[in-house]
């Protein structure tokens, strides 16, 4: 495959204040907390992505994201 798989890095806070008030629209939030979510997958997601992106600032992460694509 050709395509580059991009990991959006968030810390579990930050995630958190994102999903507030919609907790009752995501099914997996139903049975776990998004901490634990976040425990289960992390190391999945930085195993399987070529770039790793500290997604704080969209507008960083977006420039970020095209110096990285342009190697």
């Amino acid at each position: 495959a050709n395509g580059k798989c991009i990991y959006l890095e968030v810390p579990v806070e930050e995630l958190e204040k994102r999903v507030e008030g919609s907790l009752e629209v995501r099914p997996l939030l139903q049975t776990k907390t998004l901490g634990e979510l976040y425990l289960e997958r992390k190391d999945l997601y930085e195993y399987f992505s070529d770039i790793r992106i500290l997604n704080l600032d969209m507008e960083k992460a977006i420039n970020q994201i095209m110096e990285e694509i342009k190697k």
